[in-house]
């Protein structure tokens, strides 16, 4: 399960808050990170791609550590 599913992804270019901005915006039009407004839509999307790896990595690294921690204290 990604961080955020690039289809499901909008990038608003008038949020009232981030008026000079490409706000990356959940499907519930929650605010998920704010680029600056020279980054193109291709950018944005390569940036979630890159962000939803880096998560899909700490999500396996962290259930390897829980098993090895579990396995370590079943041990004692």
């Amino acid at each position: 399960m990604p961080f955020l599913d690039s289809n499901d992804a909008v990038i608003n270019r008038d949020h009232e808050e981030f008026y000079d901005s490409a706000v990356l915006e959940d499907p519930t039009g929650d605010v998920k990170y704010v680029f600056d407004s020279d980054w193109t839509d291709e950018q944005v999307m390569m940036a979630l791609d890159f962000a939803n790896d880096a998560y899909e990595l700490g999500q396996r690294h962290g259930k390897l550590q829980l098993k090895r921690d579990i396995r370590n204290l079943l041990e004692m």
